[in-house]
């Protein structure tokens, strides 16, 4: 029996930056393929390639401006838009831990799809993963789980959409095919580049990444079906996702108060009181979770300021709402998120 998929729980926005860190080595390795220095991939992010060796063994501090920033070097020492196709093929199941251990023992490649959208926090994705089926097909979606740099948006898209074909390459027929994949990226100048790659229809644009393929493809057998296996390694997913879970628990906590008032963004001292501890004792606590009260504050008015522009409140009021005291410092500031003025953002919407 083929099993229905289903989209999965919402997650915190900052998870387990230890363990995303783990999947830098695939992408590292790509590069080193391409002929590319990984002190070159790493420059400026405060990551050594001693650490790296050493990050199956140790437990690190990794924020995501880190691998944001590892990722633009990749990007600018490759000088290639489609880089992320390329890098998707270095994140084979295996690449995954104990999560791929369990989709590669499991019964069918639906089985294995489901593991991998209940377990999406372990896969090194920004998405959330889901699945839909309609009619004869069935098909993968990709929600963003947290904010995306508009300028690596591409990347991971393609990256990812790319590594959940991979699991092809362990079928005995090779039968997952895409039909169609559609991107929330706008690289549509290469459409012909992906429509060749994929073998199939590409859009662009669209509200979320999508790739859909022929719903029968589920009741594919794993060739390394193991069920003593599967159970064991997907109870040591569940273990190991309730500790991830819970190490971003109180900067989620933060993130809520935060947006609790709407036009209202409070200091740190009145995120503090409701949360019933000092400023000091929030600032170490979002310390050990490899975050701070500034960072999330900045998300926040990032995400904050697109959305109230979007409903065309005037870029004065936007500023005031999110406790700028003048105009020019929030231009400013938008100006570095999304590399074009408040006004330029509004037109262009």
């Amino acid at each position: 029996m083929t099993p229905q998929l289903t989209k999965p729980k919402l997650l915190p926005p900052k998870l387990a930056v230890s363990h995303h860190f783990k999947g830098l080595k695939p992408a590292l390795a790509v590069m080193a393929g391409l002929g590319f220095k990984a002190q070159d991939c790493l420059a400026g992010s405060g990551i050594s390639q001693a650490t790296i060796d050493l990050v199956d063994d140790i437990e690190i501090e990794f924020h995501l401006e880190q691998e944001f920033h590892i990722y633009r070097n990749m990007l600018r020492l490759s000088e290639n838009p489609l880089l992320g196709l390329k890098l998707g093929r270095g994140f084979p199941a295996e690449s995954y831990g104990l999560l791929g251990y369990a989709m590669l023992s499991a019964r069918t490649l639906g089985e294995a799809m489901a593991l991998a959208q209940e377990f999406g926090t372990l896969t090194f994705s920004h998405f959330k993963l889901g699945g839909l089926i309609e009619g004869e097909y069935a098909g993968l979606v990709f929600e963003p789980a947290h904010y995306i740099p508009d300028d690596l948006l591409a990347l991971y898209s393609d990256r990812d959409i790319q590594a959940s074909f991979e699991i092809n390459n362990l079928l005995d027929s090779n039968t997952i095919n895409a039909r169609r994949v559609a991107l929330i990226h706008g690289q549509s100048q290469f459409k012909g580049q992906y429509q060749q790659h994929w073998g199939c229809p590409v859009s662009f644009g669209a509200e979320r990444n999508e790739s859909w393929y022929m719903r029968d493809s589920l009741d594919q057998p794993m060739p390394r079906f193991d069920s003593e296996t599967s159970n064991i390694c997907r109870r040591q997913c569940q273990t190991l996702l309730q500790k991830l879970s819970s190490q971003g628990s109180f900067s989620l906590r933060v993130r809520q108060r935060l947006v609790a008032q709407p036009g209202k963004l409070p200091d740190i001292e009145s995120v503090a009181r409701d949360l019933a501890c000092s400023s000091r004792t929030l600032r170490r606590k979002l310390q050990h979770e490899g975050s701070s009260f500034q960072q999330l504050s900045n998300e926040i008015r990032r995400e904050l300021a697109q959305e109230y522009l979007r409903t065309g409140l005037s870029v004065e009021r936007v500023a005031e709402l999110l406790g700028y005291t003048e105009v020019s410092n929030f231009s400013h500031a938008f100006k570095r998120w999304r590399g074009i003025s408040p006004r330029q953002f509004q037109q262009n919407f």
